[in-house]
């Protein structure tokens, strides 16, 4: 299967899309719902991941984001 990807830089405009999006996306990772909560029980959680994810940000313009997870890698490996 040949995949092309295409990197687009984020605007300004793109950033309350791109945090519904993430927050959403990791809302039941165990290391989020370890963190904030679980989202579909508490609007303080959603709103703990939403906070959490805006701070990729800066001045409005996205520093970065990046999500690797090795395959058959210890739980307690991939945390520390």
């Amino acid at each position: 299967m040949n995949t092309s990807f295409r990197i687009t830089k984020l605007s300004k405009s793109d950033k309350a899309q791109f945090v519904a999006l993430i927050s959403r996306a990791f809302s039941r990772e165990p290391l989020f719902l370890h963190l904030f909560g679980d989202p579909e029980h508490s609007l303080m959680a959603r709103r703990k991941a939403i906070a959490f994810v805006s701070f990729m940000f800066e001045n409005e313009d996205l520093l970065g984001a990046y999500v690797v997870e090795l395959p058959n890698t210890h739980m307690l490996q991939r945390i520390g």
